[in-house]
């Protein structure tokens, strides 16, 4: 079963590197931006600034800077929640996964999460890192 799983895996990623390769060639004009100028990084607070790079074709994109401290603050308590009891009839269902402490960011703890999800769940070696103490209960 985790062979199938990494071929899966593997294959899928092959599958967007292509996609990345091919998009340009199919995604527009042709026309290629260039960065014609870089504004100065703007620190908003401790943990967030922004950048905003102009375009040869006008547009501009602001880059978004966050960079959150590896500890929580002082005081800091993670709220408790409970969790609604599975209603089949109305479509929903919880799922037992690993949760974490503190962190900054959505992708990646959600990620996590899902991968913890599964390693629990049938696909033992969905993660076979440093940490995988922590992922089995």
């Amino acid at each position: 079963m985790a062979q199938t799983w990494r071929k899966l895996c593997v294959f899928i990623v092959c599958l967007l590197a292509c996609f990345i390769l091919i998009y340009p060639a199919i995604s527009g004009s042709g026309v290629v931006k260039t960065p014609v100028s870089e504004g100065p990084v703007q620190q908003i607070n401790e943990y967030y600034s922004t950048q905003t790079t102009t375009y040869s074709d006008g547009t501009s994109i602001t880059r978004h800077i966050i960079n959150g401290p590896s500890k929580p603050p002082a005081g800091f308590e993670p709220a408790s929640v409970a969790l609604p009891a599975p209603n089949p009839a109305m479509g929903t269902s919880t799922l037992t996964v690993p949760t974490y402490n503190w962190v900054f960011g959505c992708s990646s703890v959600s990620g996590a999460m899902i991968a913890g999800y599964y390693d629990r769940n049938g696909y033992s070696e969905m993660y076979t890192g440093p940490a995988i103490a922590a992922l089995r209960p």
